[in-house]
């Protein structure tokens, strides 16, 4: 048999793309740093209110678990781009701007119009890959981003009226106390329903 070598050309392009458009993969790409920018942000808030001279511990739980409930999705998401035959572009996050002198309140208030804003975006990526005719990346869309974001929307603004309601003070400090309450034993739940798999998807 004669020699063969084999050429290989590295491409922008996997060979496993398929009707996965520049625009769907800018967009996602988008979205990537987007939610790493919001991991980074609910991780600033949670030693925020974990301070010795803020001591909000129920605050400050909520904040880890809401960025580990963004570090899953953004995971679902790079994984899917990676899948498609994409590549994953990520950008310099910036420090946040809302960090100091945060009140709760203030903070549930902040944290749900950030959500709706990405809520709008999942909805023109939504938009943009049904009119690509991608009917794989709008089931994507729709499971793993835009039904969780709604649930999560309306979480956020029932602690926010609650809140309000509470008021500052004493209020702010029973809140606090039956919001850590809550998360603890919501996370507890929670992990017990997970296999072995399911936590190394999540941490690895």
């Amino acid at each position: 048999m004669g020699n063969y070598t084999a050429s290989y050309t590295r491409t922008d392009n996997g060979l496993i793309r398929h009707n996965f458009t520049t625009d769907s993969e800018e967009y996602l790409n988008n979205l990537i740093n987007v939610l790493f920018t919001g991991c980074y942000n609910c991780e600033a808030m949670a030693y925020y209110f974990d301070r010795s001279d803020i001591g909000l511990y129920g605050m400050a739980d909520f904040c880890r678990y809401g960025s580990f409930y963004v570090t899953r999705i953004n995971k679902k998401v790079m994984d899917y781009v990676v899948e498609r035959g994409g590549r994953i572009c990520l950008a310099t996050i910036t420090k946040p701007e809302w960090v100091s002198n945060t009140t709760p309140l203030k903070y549930l208030e902040t944290l749900c119009v950030k959500l709706k804003e990405l809520y709008n975006f999942g909805q023109k990526i939504h938009e943009n890959a049904d009119i690509k005719n991608d009917p794989n990346l709008t089931d994507f869309l729709e499971t793993e981003l835009i039904e969780p974001l709604a649930l999560m929307i309306r979480e956020i603004e029932v602690l926010w009226s609650n809140l309000s309601l509470a008021g500052s003070g004493l209020g702010e400090f029973e809140f606090n106390k039956d919001l850590e309450r809550y998360i603890n034993q919501f996370m507890d739940e929670k992990l017990e329903l997970l296999e072995e798999t399911d936590l190394e998807e999540i941490w690895l």
